[in-house]
C-alpha cells in the first residue's frame, strides 16, 4: 500500500517551530510583567510600613521633625519609584501584547498548511479508495472471467 507523504512537511514543521518559540517569547514576557507586578506589590508594602512606622512615631509624646522630613523625602523617592515601575509595567503590557499577536499569527500560518495536509491527505484516501475498487473489479472480473472458461 502507498504511503502518504506530505510535500510541504518541511514548511510545517518550521511552522510549528516558530509557534513553539512564540509561545516561548509570550511565557517571558509574561514572566517579566509578572516579575515588575512583584517589584510594585513590594514597594507598595514598603510605603504601607513606612506610613505605620509615621503613626506610631506620631503617638510618642513628642513629634520629631527630623523623622517627618525624612519620611516626606522618603514618600517622595516611593511615589518617583512607583511611577517608574507603572511605566515598566506598561511597557511589559504592550511587550506582552505584541508577542500574542506574534502567537495568534504563528497559529494561523501553521494551521493554513495543517488545512491543506488534511485535504491532500484526504485526496490520497480518496484516490487509493478508488484504486482499491479498480482493482477489487479487475480481481472480480477476472474471477468471473476463470469462471466461465
Amino acid at each position: 500500500m502507498a504511503r502518504f507523504i506530505f510535500s510541504l512537511q518541511v514548511v510545517l514543521n518550521e511552522r510549528e517551530r516558530q509557534e513553539q518559540l512564540a509561545q516561548r517569547a509570550l511565557a517571558e514576557k509574561l514572566r517579566d510583567y509578572d516579575a515588575v507586578e512583584g517589584e510594585l506589590r513590594q514597594v507598595e508594602r514598603e510605603v504601607t510600613q513606612a506610613n505605620d512606622d509615621l503613626r506610631q512615631h506620631q503617638l510618642a509624646p513628642r513629634i520629631d521633625p527630623q523623622f517627618l522630613i525624612a519620611h516626606r523625602r522618603y514618600m517622595g523617592a516611593m511615589r518617583i519609584k512607583i511611577q517608574s515601575i507603572a511605566q515598566r509595567m506598561s511597557t511589559a503590557r504592550l511587550a506582552i501584547e505584541t508577542a500574542r499577536r506574534e502567537l495568534g499569527q504563528a497559529v494561523t500560518a501553521r494551521k493554513s498548511i495543517e488545512i491543506l495536509r488534511d485535504r491532500k491527505l484526504a485526496e490520497f484516501k480518496a484516490e487509493q479508495a478508488r484504486k482499491d475498487r479498480v482493482l477489487s473489479d479487475e480481481i472480480g472480473a477476472q474471477i468471473a472471467f476463470a469462471n466461465l472458461q
